[in-house]
């Protein structure tokens, strides 16, 4: 519309022979866009010269007729019709034939040129309309349905208003016309979707051949950037769920292909390849150091573009945060740096990050690896012997033992292991980790702690928070072919056996270990079979209900359906066989509901202790014991409550753990053996409610 305002100019003149004149010389330089004239026409009749904007109309569409300019014939056509100006039967006559000039080719034009009859159409111009909405959705076009796929039209029926198109998995599904512009999206040809409707097989070897232009050539097709969700429902029926993963890692290796954004919400578009390392050297100017880190597995190692990398990473590793410093030199390892560069990067860190901070913002065990192997070259003993109490992985808890055993350091290591065993909940990670020990250098110092005691103590912990991390390992100690196995053939007494019994009469997560302990148990001591069961209700004081049922409701509602949440955008990244986070994910998720379910159990059989109402003449749940050592007259006081008030280290025991067992019932005066050692009975009292304290998770 570049002459339109040299239009309103001659308008505002007032100069007719002038804007007739300049009129017809645009007329004549061609009518291959007819929206300047349309404009112009309207801007001269709001200037109230109706008449003469007509006839100029009517001279652009008889122009038009003769340049056969049809898009123009039919815009003008319409106007002429619309304003009701020239002969009407012409007028009709030139917009069926502008029609089938524009659409020839269609397979359904000239049926729905007779069903809409433009000649004889009480409103032709918005029959015009409706009949070029049919034709845009003619039989044989092919579209994309959110949630179905690609399609083709298969049937155009305009007397009952409605399309049908086949889809990949279904057929003749319809649509009516009237909502096909909003839920339709036309695919030309060459379309990614639309080859995935009409040569699946081609497409799928194009794929798996080069998976990044494979990316690439998808991404072209869509003028938005896709999540990693939306590419593989592109990609849709053409991988199996187990080619997916190692397709998706391969294809987004493209150089092409730009990331934005993080986790679930990233997105990626394809540019060229200059385009790409423009915004990839742009993007990694501006970013913080983290994002950084992720940018730079996007570079070749030894490029110009590496080695900038490399100097932006290390210039920063002297102010960052130490998890964010050591990424920064690792990735700078990765893209070629030299030894020197590294070392220095290295000890600028080392000389403001003690170790024991640098390990524990490191998540990854190989990098703590990689920290804890230069502890051991350095001989940093006491760091190593510090880091031990904090350490989950049981690849690094035996990697240091074992140097801790090479370099003398055994008396430091029997410390660190007598408190484990004295305090597992401390030390869970830990705890679990030495049970294990079967071989090795440090096997032998963990031999004599794995006894019967030590078995009823699993059984217990299996069921307990702080050992869930470890559940599935635990799962394997209780078996025929660990130490549990030889120690219930060997070394299981028949009052032992009594405590273990009551303990798995109650319901737990460890459902199939629990039941073949049970199996062995009897079939050792068959007369314990004739035993009352254990009773079903679960003791704990009215504070401890409340959070319980808090507890119940944040599972429920928050942390169960987050945990699904995250399963599902997990499922998208990949192969399942290959996806950690998905497996960790379901992995918590039943965890989750297997809690939710025990606490849901144990509120329906719950006994509310009342401390003011217990009968102290004897040890029962709900009582503090005060016991004196018969060696030493050492004093100590232990109180029985329930399992969810349970807390050995200040104190408190359930009345189903060992401790429980061997008190409940006691009297005043008589004795106890705990932990080895021989007590008196010295007092019972009810348990000050208010010094229990509530615990802060399951």
């Amino acid at each position: 519309m570049s002459w339109l305002k040299e239009f309103e100019a001659l308008i505002a003149e007032g100069k007719g022979q002038h804007i007739e004149e300049f009129w017809l010389s645009k007329l004549e330089a061609g009518l291959d866009d007819p929206d300047p004239f349309l404009a112009a026409n309207l801007a001269l009749r709001r200037a109230g010269k109706k008449k003469d904007a007509l006839l100029l109309l009517e001279l652009a569409w008889e122009q038009a007729r003769e340049q056969k300019a049809w898009r123009a014939v039919r815009a003008f056509a319409e106007e002429c019709l619309r304003l009701g100006v020239g002969d009407a039967t012409k007028l009709r006559a030139d917009l069926e034939e502008s029609m089938r000039k524009l659409w020839a080719g269609r397979p359904s034009l000239e049926s729905l040129l007779r069903f809409f009859d433009l000649r004889q159409h009480k409103n032709p111009v918005d029959a015009c309309e409706e009949l070029e909405t049919w034709l845009r959705h003619d039989v044989g076009e092919v579209f994309a349905m959110a949630g179905r796929g690609p399609g083709r039209v298969v049937e155009a029926n305009p007397k009952v208003g409605v399309l049908r198109l086949d889809f990949e998995k279904e057929k003749k599904v319809p649509v009516p016309i009237g909502a096909a512009s909003r839920y339709l999206l036309p695919l030309p040809p060459g379309h990614f979707l639309r080859r995935r409707l009409e040569e699946p097989q081609k497409l799928r070897q194009e794929l798996l051949a080069d998976p990044p232009a494979g990316l690439v050539a998808l991404l072209r097709c869509y003028p938005q950037p896709l999540t990693v969700s939306e590419i593989r429902e592109a990609v849709g029926p053409l991988l199996a769920d187990a080619e997916w993963a190692s397709w998706w890692n391969k294809a987004k290796q493209a150089k092409e292909v730009l990331a934005e954004g993080k986790g679930s919400s990233t997105r990626y578009r394809a540019v060229s390849l200059g385009k790409a390392e423009e915004e990839l050297a742009q993007r990694f100017a501006q970013a913080p150091l983290a994002e950084k880190v992720d940018l730079a597995r996007r570079a070749k190692r030894g490029t110009p573009q590496a080695q900038e990398m490399v100097r932006l990473l290390l210039a920063e590793v002297a102010q960052a945060a130490p998890a964010d410093a050591y990424a920064a030199i690792a990735a700078a390892k990765r893209l070629g740096a030299s030894e020197e560069d590294l070392q220095q990067a290295w000890a600028s860190l080392r000389a403001r990050v003690e170790p024991l901070q640098l390990l524990a913002a490191l998540s990854d065990a190989t990098d703590r690896e990689a920290v804890l192997a230069d502890l051991v070259s350095e001989g940093a003993w006491e760091s190593l012997v510090a880091w031990l109490e904090r350490e989950t992985n049981p690849r690094l808890l035996r990697f240091m033992a074992e140097n801790l055993l090479a370099a003398g350091q055994e008396a430091a290591l029997q410390k660190f292991l007598a408190h484990v065993f004295l305090h597992p909940a401390r030390f869970a990670a830990a705890w679990v980790w030495a049970l294990e020990l079967e071989d090795g250098p440090v096997a032998p110092l963990v031999a004599g702690k794995r006894s019967a005691a030590a078995l009823l103590r699993l059984v217990d912990a299996g069921e307990r928070k702080e050992f869930s991390p470890y559940r599935g390992r635990i799962r394997a100690l209780i078996s025929p072919t660990s130490w549990v196995g030889q120690v219930l053939r060997e070394e299981l007494t028949e009052e032992l056996a009594k405590r273990l019994y009551h303990i798995l009469q109650s319901p737990g997560v460890l459902r199939e270990e629990r039941a073949w302990l049970k199996r062995v148990v009897l079939a050792r001591f068959p007369q314990l079979a004739g035993q009352p069961a254990a009773s079903e209700t679960v003791p704990a004081l009215s504070k401890t209900v409340s959070w319980l049922q808090e507890q119940l409701a944040n599972l429920l509602y928050k942390e169960i359906p987050a945990t699904l949440k995250a399963i599902q955008t997990a499922r998208e990244e990949g192969d399942l066989r290959e996806n950690f986070e998905y497996h960790a994910q379901r992995e918590r998720q039943e965890q989750l509901s297997s809690r939710a379910a025990k606490i849901q159990a144990d509120l329906a059989k719950v006994q509310i202790i009342n401390p003011a109402q217990i009968d102290t003449s004897q040890v029962r749940v709900g009582c503090q014991v005060d016991l004196e050592s018969e060696a030493s007259s050492k004093r100590r006081r232990v109180v029985i409550l329930g399992p969810y008030e349970a807390n050995p280290e200040a104190g408190i025991f359930s009345h189903a753990s060992e401790v429980g067992q061997s008190l409940l019932g006691k009297k005043e005066g008589e004795h106890v053996q705990l932990d080895g050692e021989t007590y008196r009975i010295v007092g019972i009292a009810p348990v000050d409610e208010a010094a229990v304290p509530t615990r802060e998770a399951l």
